[in-house]
């Protein structure tokens, strides 16, 4: 190139090769940086002086575009009457953009695109799960109107899905959670266990480490008379108490149906922090291996996940088998 062009102009990378370019110019620059091995794609980009006609330059770019294997871009900038002579350009395969961030982002979405075709397909789930218990769980939840399903219809359904869930009981009196309490063993938590209540901890409906018959009563008072003026169906109230389960990090996994893409699960970090964090991923169901492993390496704050100063790594293994 520098053998070629004036000694004014570029020959790096973007090669400028003055105003004065002449269709040879193009012809010339478009070959000799197309046959570079380096070179994976070229972006074409031609400013039409006011005093010339560009039909010829046009017609030299698609003829220097020919037969090659390579991506090549043309940016046909200026006079609308340009983009009537563009026939050259698709004929030659040469698709044309009017502004260079255009093509340039033509360019990255084939690039998104190379890298997407060329990763693993991954493999779907295959896990054992009683299908039997959990449509029986849907179906009753669905005879009595749908909505969200009672804390021990939740975990039955983790339980028939073989997905790992605290020790828990269902409470509907305070010596129903008093013994509930002993039987699982001290201390526990306590929960507000209603479907018209989705977020537990709003309103004082939760109660950590209560290490006495004494707490347990007491935390059972609190919620009822917190939550009871919010219920409509009192019939419906209820507390979970279950195994204290301290450490750790907390995560959130979900799945709704888009109206434009169907089943997509979501993945992400804070738990109840979740709406404040905003650190979730999402993808289209069914979810593989490789795009449950891309999920968690997604997330802005993963060195939560993989150890952050005193706090120990967690088992990202785990993690992806449930997100799965």
């Amino acid at each position: 190139l520098a053998s070629f062009l004036p000694s004014e102009a570029a020959i790096s990378n973007p090669v400028d090769m003055i105003a004065s370019a002449t269709p040879e110019s193009y012809a010339y620059c478009i070959s000799t940086i197309l046959e570079d091995p380096t070179i994976d794609s070229l972006m074409v980009i031609f400013v039409a002086p006011p005093t010339t006609d560009p039909a010829k330059t046009l017609h030299t770019i698609a003829k220097a575009c020919e037969g090659t294997e390579k991506t090549v871009v043309a940016c046909l900038m200026g006079r609308l009457e340009q983009l009537t002579r563009t026939r050259d350009m698709h004929e030659a395969g040469v698709p044309v953009y009017v502004y260079p961030e255009s093509a340039a982002r033509a360019l990255a979405a084939l690039v998104d695109r190379g890298a997407w075709l060329a990763k693993p397909k991954g493999i779907l789930g295959d896990f054992d799960v009683d299908k039997e218990t959990a449509g029986k769980i849907i179906d009753r939840a669905s005879k009595r109107g749908g909505g969200y399903l009672f804390d021990d219809e939740v975990a039955a359904l983790l339980d028939a899905y073989s997905i790992p869930f605290s020790q828990s009981q269902r409470c509907l009196t305070e010596e129903e959670a008093v013994a509930a309490a002993s039987d699982i063993g001290l201390p526990v938590v306590m929960k507000i266990s209603c479907p018209e209540i989705v977020h537990k901890s709003d309103g004082g409906g939760v109660f950590l480490n209560l290490k006495s018959e004494l707490e347990v009563r007491g935390a059972y008072h609190q919620i009822k008379s917190r939550a009871w003026d919010r219920i409509t169906d009192k019939s419906s109230f209820g507390v979970m108490v279950q195994a204290q389960i301290d450490g750790g990090q907390e995560t959130i996994i979900g799945m709704s149906t888009d109206p434009s893409f169907g089943p997509m699960v979501m993945f992400g970090l804070g738990g109840t922090m979740v709406e404040a964090l905003k650190d979730v991923v999402f993808r289209l169901a069914p979810v593989t291996d490789v795009d449950a492993r891309e999920m968690i390496g997604e997330l802005k704050n993963l060195s939560l996940l993989t150890g952050y100063r005193d706090q120990e790594p967690v088992c990202l293994e785990f993690l992806e088998e449930m997100i799965r």
